[in-house]
């Protein structure tokens, strides 16, 4: 996996982001010092088959599956963002890096084994532009075996590498939003391949990307493994991108960035109010970008 040294630290309405980097700055922190992963090679017949590694942060810094749901109106629109791809388990992942695809453990581990999935890139029309097997499948040990006291949706993440350049299609960058930007309600959105579409369009044929914005709720998103939001999401849209869109004006230019600070996974929360997703701290940052054992 290439690491790419240049930092990008413009901090934008209390979300620090970052742009592939090799050291990272934030004031969120779930480390407990080591988490332990598991890499599936998938050329392995074997699909319970598994390469254990462990991945230390240390930092100083100060500071079960259940359906999606619509909340009120159905306010998901179509969503053209080819760097937000369909997995065929019926779930979403996004690019992360030009071999790297980022979604939900649940969206690749089941029952005790890796799945046998393939990744599609889709284009603005619909169609598909390439289907990709994945190289290697990695999820947290502590997904799998919780540690006590602690739910396995606080390690529902997984990182899919593939052996193809997905340069072209785009990527987003990871972040990691500030106390302060949830505390104060802060927009988000939520893009994936819903099973359930809004009005005007036909539930018939599942594969159309779609996004919805929605607001993060500081009551549910205190704590440091998971986020919660207003945005609507439909069954498929597991593994999706949660991100904060923003617009930075330098030297009379508009610069639009997308920073994704959580992973969908679940929703229907306090009588369906919230969907939510894994929230992204300093250990995901290194799992995704300073990962000795992508390939």
């Amino acid at each position: 996996m290439k690491h790419y040294k240049k930092i990008l630290s413009c901090l934008v309405s209390g979300v620090l982001f970052f742009s592939m980097s090799s050291s990272f700055s934030s004031s969120v922190d779930a480390s407990t010092g080591t988490r332990y992963y598991r890499r599936h090679d998938c050329s392995s017949s074997n699909p319970a088959s598994y390469y254990p590694y462990s991945l230390y942060f240390s930092s100083s810094l100060t500071s079960s599956e259940l359906p999606r749901t619509i909340i009120g109106n159905n306010d998901m629109v179509r969503d053209y963002d080819t760097s937000v791809v369909r997995l065929s388990c019926g779930g979403t992942g996004f690019i992360v890096d030009e071999h790297t695809i980022a979604t939900a453990a649940h969206c690749v581990y089941s029952s005790n084994a890796f799945l046998d999935i393939d990744i599609s890139i889709i284009d603005t029309d619909n169609s598909v532009i390439d289907t990709i097997e994945p190289t290697y499948i990695h999820v947290p040990s502590a997904y799998i075996s919780p540690p006590q006291g602690q739910s396995s949706s606080y390690y529902d993440y997984a990182l899919i590498s593939v052996e193809e350049n997905l340069h072209d299609y785009g990527m987003f960058q990871l972040a990691v939003a500030r106390d302060n930007y949830i505390a104060n309600s802060g927009s988000v959105v939520v893009s994936g391949f819903p099973q359930s579409y809004p009005s005007g369009y036909s539930n018939a044929d599942w594969g159309i990307r779609f996004k919805a914005s929605g607001t993060l709720n500081s009551s549910y998103s205190s704590n440091n493994y998971r986020l919660w939001y207003t945005a609507d999401t439909a069954g498929g849209d597991s593994g999706g991108p949660v991100y904060v869109q923003e617009g930075v004006s330098a030297n009379n230019t508009l610069y639009e960035y997308k920073s994704v600070i959580g992973i969908h996974t679940n929703g229907t929360y306090e009588g369906g109010s919230y969907n939510s997703g894994v929230r992204i701290t300093d250990d995901i940052l290194k799992f995704y970008y300073e990962n000795n054992y992508i390939i």
